[in-house]
């Protein structure tokens, strides 16, 4: 991986992290929602980013976790029994 792809993966976690930190506080639905997807997002993009691979521009979690599953690596943590 590069150095600027270990950056952007990086910032991923970090800003992922933020706003899971966000969730901690009281604050309405409509803004935890927010800040709950965001989380994901962000962490299903430093996931594929950490593959190598670019991810598309898009907030759609199915489109980002498929792409994610077609990878094969990570797709073992994200699925339940």
């Amino acid at each position: 991986m590069s150095a600027a792809q270990n950056l952007q993966v990086q910032i991923l976690f970090i800003k992922s992290a933020e706003d899971e930190a966000v969730i901690g506080f009281p604050i309405p639905d409509a803004m935890l929602e927010f800040h709950v997807q965001q989380a994901i997002e962000k962490l299903l993009k430093a996931l594929i980013a950490a593959r190598g691979e670019k991810y598309p521009n898009t907030h759609d979690l199915q489109v980002l976790l498929g792409q994610l599953k077609s990878l094969g690596r990570y797709c073992q943590i994200l699925e339940y029994p």
